[in-house]
């Protein structure tokens, strides 16, 4: 099977974040706070897309979460 770069780094993707729902439940975390924590992650995932991950990415991130959600 052919696989697409995207499809490589949204499988490594899905395993981290299947990593920390497993260490969200062994620390005991509320499942609303596993599940919404789980949600904000993808949602972030989904708009980094393929840009690396940066410490201007977050900023930005953040900055559209406060001007499309925050009002």
């Amino acid at each position: 099977k052919h696989v697409l770069k995207g499809e490589v780094n949204m499988n490594i993707v899905y395993d981290k974040i299947v990593g920390f729902r497993t260490y969200l439940i062994k620390c005991e975390k509320s499942n609303a706070t596993t599940e919404k924590y789980i949600r904000d992650v993808t949602a972030f995932c989904v708009w980094l897309g393929e840009e690396q991950l940066t410490k201007e990415k977050v900023l930005e991130y953040k900055n559209y979460i406060v001007q499309n959600y925050a009002k």
